[in-house]
């Protein structure tokens, strides 16, 4: 379970790589959200399809990281989420049972119990980065994520401002020469 967390946690990286190029084809109406997401999740299926347990592990663990990616969209922030995740994972995900207490039915039921879970996590936050890609709008997170201090201030003024400011510079260089001509 460990390595195919960690397996996971590379979708990070490439995941924020590629969303320049979705917003593109986003705002540009090019395909839909789900049309981004589906391929990553049918092009693993073939791999590893026959390890059952082991497949779901990586599906959950890719689904996790790619709708972390999708949601923070900035390298530092996505690691540092991704990092939270896998802690969180290994802190509260395990629990050992001593073998002398699973009867051979306990263990089935359990089993699929397990399956079950990590097939619908596996569907829920493939669902979610698919929402993320739809719904989060790309210049708002960048606003929210930007550091105040790294900006340069730029004043906003209006077109009516802006003529005014215009006309009294045109004034000033008027009065301007008008000076230098009399001296």
């Amino acid at each position: 379970m460990i390595v195919n967390m960690f397996n996971g946690y590379s979708q990070l990286s490439l995941t924020i790589q590629r969303l320049a190029v979705f917003y593109k084809h986003r705002d540009n109406l090019f395909y839909p959200p789900w049309a981004f997401t589906l391929p990553n999740i049918l092009l693993k299926v073939p791999i590893i399809v026959f390890f059952r347990q082991l497949f779901l592990i990586q599906q959950m663990a890719t689904g996790i990281f790619r709708l972390i990616a999708g949601v923070c969209r900035k390298m530092v922030i996505a690691h540092t989420g991704g990092s939270l995740t896998l802690l969180l994972v290994f802190l509260l995900g395990d629990f050992i049972l001593p073998k002398e207490t699973l009867t051979s039915s306990l263990k089935k039921r359990w089993f699929w119990i397990g399956t079950a879970a990590l097939l619908g996590f596996t569907i829920l936050f493939n669902i979610l980065f698919t929402f993320a890609l739809m719904y989060l709008n790309r210049n708002l997170l960048h606003a929210l994520f930007t550091i105040t201090a790294t900006r340069k201030p730029q004043a906003i003024i209006s077109k009516k401002q802006a003529r005014n400011v215009e006309g009294d510079q045109e004034e000033g260089k008027e009065s301007l020469r008008r000076y230098n001509k009399l001296t």
